[in-house]
């Protein structure tokens, strides 16, 4: 058979592979050959190349070594430094107890160094006596296991549960805002929800007794407040903006104006008009009241037994609108008034605010 009938086969090199390619594969054969006893380093090529593999090794072996003496610092400033000062009768025995060497080989091995402080903290607790000794094997392992991602989870949730929050649109959330399965399957969220409830630490979408400890745990007291993660709780008011002329778009616009505005001061609040039949609740779910003082209607009139009423049961602010007066309500209680006069609606709520702001702290001072 000549050249020309034998059958030509595929070129299976590639002849455009650079000397950039070839430093990232040749490495990997060398690692592959190094590791193999059975093919032995041949060659002036590959021994360099082994050499090479060596050195970086060494580096690697040299970096982990550093991080790892970084953490254990980090992780024994965080045990030695807490919110308190730990007793030092206390200390000789954590550090000789055999689940604070748990806790550091887990801390020293965690791929997630975020969770150092979990680490540092969860072992001042269990020092301290706050974590149950039947609880202590289970919380370290648990430490270990979940993701940094899934304790915060924990964290929010316990906030939620404790404090009163304010979402962004609504009255308030709990712990099952951050633990409710609305995510598809598979996704992060599904994931370590799944990763919580197998822990014992999520329950039906709410925070289990068990992830309630587990969390305390693994958080300062400091860290467990609502400020901790960029998040406001409800200041305790309730105020109900009173007005009889919700017909009025002025009006209405006011009011809309007002109670966002006491909402970023905390408080929530809602527009009604006090009537005989909602009068009742009205009292028992308001600590305040704001009235808009406009005409006398024959509706206010009407309503006017109910309104005194309550202006002697909470505190009662009175405001008194563009072009109206106060005159016929002279029996109402009010700790203070504020009175338009020409001004604009962003300036008579902000006056209106800090009454309420004020008036609050007198509140306080008087329940203490």
């Amino acid at each position: 058979m000549n050249k020309t009938d034998r059958e030509e086969k595929p070129n299976r090199t590639n002849p455009d592979a650079g000397a950039g390619e070839g430093r990232v594969i040749y490495p990997i054969v060398a690692k592959a050959a190094a590791e193999a006893s059975s093919i032995p380093f041949v060659g002036t090529l590959v021994g360099a190349l082994a050499d090479l593999y060596k050195e970086r090794t060494a580096r690697l072996r040299d970096a982990m070594h550093r991080e790892q003496e970084e953490r254990l610092a980090k992780f024994y400033l965080q045990v030695l430094n807490g919110d308190a000062a730990m007793d030092e009768e206390v200390a000789r025995a954590m550090l000789d107890d055999a689940d604070f060497h748990s806790l550091v080989k887990a801390c020293v091995a965690d791929i997630e160094a975020e969770k150092t402080e979990a680490y540092a903290t969860m072992a001042r607790s269990i020092a301290s006596g706050l974590v149950e000794k039947d609880w202590r094997r289970h919380f370290i392992l648990a430490l270990r296991d979940l993701a940094a991602e899934e304790i915060q989870i924990l964290r929010r949730a316990y906030i939620a549960k404790h404090h009163d929050l304010i979402p962004q649109q609504g009255s308030s959330i709990d712990d099952g805002h951050f633990l409710k399965l609305d995510a598809a399957p598979g996704t992060r969220k599904a994931i370590a929800l799944a990763n919580l409830g197998a822990k014992g630490f999520v329950h039906g979408g709410k925070l289990a007794p068990a992830g309630e400890q587990f969390t305390k745990a693994c958080w300062r007291p400091t860290q467990l407040t609502p400020s901790a993660i960029s998040s406001r709780s409800w200041s305790g008011h309730n105020i109900a903006i009173i007005s009889y002329e919700l017909d009025g778009p002025s009006v209405v616009a006011f009011a809309m104006l007002l109670e966002r505005e006491l909402r970023k001061a905390g408080a929530k609040s809602n527009t009604v008009a006090l009537t005989r039949d909602n009068a009742q609740h009205v009292r028992l779910f308001s600590t305040m009241a704001i009235f808009l003082s406009g005409a006398t209607t024959s509706h206010l009139q009407v309503n006017l037994p109910q309104l005194v009423e309550l202006s002697r049961k909470i505190p009662m602010l009175v405001v008194e609108m563009e072009g109206q007066s106060s005159g016929g309500i002279e029996g109402l209680s009010v700790f203070g008034q504020v009175r338009q006069r020409g001004r604009t609606d962003a300036e008579v709520i902000s006056e209106i605010c800090g009454q309420i702001i004020e008036h609050s702290k007198v509140m306080t001072r008087t329940r203490g």
